[in-house]
């Protein structure tokens, strides 16, 4: 989506205001505390680093994709756990080095690449809406294919929201820019590739009608399923960040116009939302919470005004190593989720407190999202938003979120024992 949500921390404003563009609505994030805990100064560059990986990817097992809005630091701690690294915003050599020597290909985003040239025909979006104008993007494709060589990434990343419809310019001028970006990392690098990010089903979701089948010729579909409480018709009711069905549903659409199977990628998002509950005199035993209207493209409900809680904060909640007036966890059946009932501030000065509904993913959500997409629909890959939403920082944090990575194997990503690939 390209509508806006408060980002806080300095740091990420920065990141923002430096891309010369706007990241995307759901995709942001915060500095996780493993990546304070190291630093880019302790990597080394060294020519070979720079190189992007030489060997074919992986087509006998599924792939493992994280997309981040600040390019990952590639630790340690996470392991074999990843194939793909799409950044959302330009990746330094250091952030390269460190992919590539843990065997992760790194990927740039195609819309940054050129982001200091004057020309409106090298605009992302303008040459879309000017799709016809070969001659632009020939040039364009030819900076993407001397970026590559230049900086050694291995592909690039799109991550395009805009709202838009089947006739309009900007329909049928995506997939070209996607096919040139595409034939750019053919040209340059032939082991490496394109991911594109898109909604949790083809069908117009937050208003996004695209061509997918054609999108899917050129790269991997990152299928965003999360944050699909996005646009509510009915009532404002809080609910679940990736109900299963529906997850299941909007993958069996993509298959229904046409995507191959091993072109789809499903993102889970490790993180809940929040929502101040508007009930009358609410507590925390209530099973449903109502929230204030809040609207996002005509429709009169959205999570838009959700409060955001990664992984390593829920478990820390239902665990007890993070003291809260809570509820139990209450499992709900048919969006195959957790949720609580938390008792917060509504605000940081008035005092005054509100009750939350806050829906969040645990090990049993997503194995069996990660269960149906791999074993049952065998799909090519699993992803995730974001490997920044663990934590290292507590002996807990380390157990919960090994296990994580551990589940994560089990269905995707370069195989690393102990854990053996189903």
């Amino acid at each position: 989506m390209s509508k806006w949500e408060r980002v806080s921390g300095i740091v990420f404003l920065f990141v923002i205001l430096a891309c010369g563009g706007a990241i995307p609505h759901r995709h942001r994030e915060r500095a996780s505390s493993l990546e304070r805990k190291h630093s880019l100064s302790d990597v080394e560059i060294d020519e070979e680093c720079l190189k992007p990986i030489s060997t074919p990817l992986p087509t006998d097992r599924p792939l493992s994709v994280s997309y981040t809005v600040t390019p990952l630091l590639v630790l340690p701690e996470y392991g074999n756990s990843l194939d793909v690294i799409a950044s959302l915003t330009l990746p330094s050599p250091k952030h390269i080095c460190a992919a590539h020597r843990a065997g992760v290909r790194i990927l740039s985003p195609a819309e940054y690449v050129d982001k200091g040239d004057p020309d409106p025909n090298h605009n992302y979006r303008g040459m879309m809406n000017n799709y016809w104008n070969t001659t632009a993007l020939a040039e364009w494709q030819s900076k993407l294919e001397t970026y590559v060589k230049q900086t050694g990434v291995d592909g690039f990343a799109h991550d395009l929201e805009d709202e838009f419809q089947r006739g309009s310019p900007m329909y049928t001028g995506y997939p070209i820019v996607v096919q040139y970006s595409n034939q750019a990392v053919e040209n340059a690098v032939p082991t490496g590739l394109v991911v594109v990010a898109v909604g949790w089903s083809p069908d117009a979701i937050d208003g996004r009608l695209y061509d997918y089948l054609a999108l899917s010729r050129h790269g991997f579909l990152y299928v965003m399923a999360y944050d699909m409480a996005s646009q509510l018709w009915t009532r404002c009711m809080a609910s679940s960040n990736a109900p299963f069905y529906s997850v299941k549903h909007g993958l069996n659409r993509y298959l229904d116009v046409g995507v191959a199977r091993e072109k789809l990628v499903l993102a889970t998002g490790w993180y809940g939302r929040s929502y101040l509950c508007s009930n009358e005199s609410p507590t925390l035993d209530i099973a449903f919470c109502s929230y204030e209207e809040k609207p996002f493209r005509g429709a009169p409900c959205s999570d838009i005004g959700a409060r955001f809680h990664s992984i390593w904060e829920t478990e820390r909640m239902v665990h007890g190593q993070q003291k809260e007036l809570m509820s139990a966890p209450q499992w709900d059946t048919t969006a195959g989720t957790f949720f609580i009932n938390v008792l917060w501030p509504v605000n940081a000065t008035s005092g005054q407190m509100g009750v939350y509904q806050l829906w969040y993913p645990d090990l049993r959500s997503l194995e069996m999202q990660y269960q149906m997409a791999i074993e049952e629909l065998q799909i090519g890959g699993l992803g995730m938003w974001t490997m920044t939403d663990l934590s290292w920082v507590t002996d807990f944090d380390k157990g919960r979120s090994q296990a994580v990575l551990t589940l994560l194997g089990k269905y995707a990503g370069p195989p690393s024992p102990p854990w053996p690939r189903r």
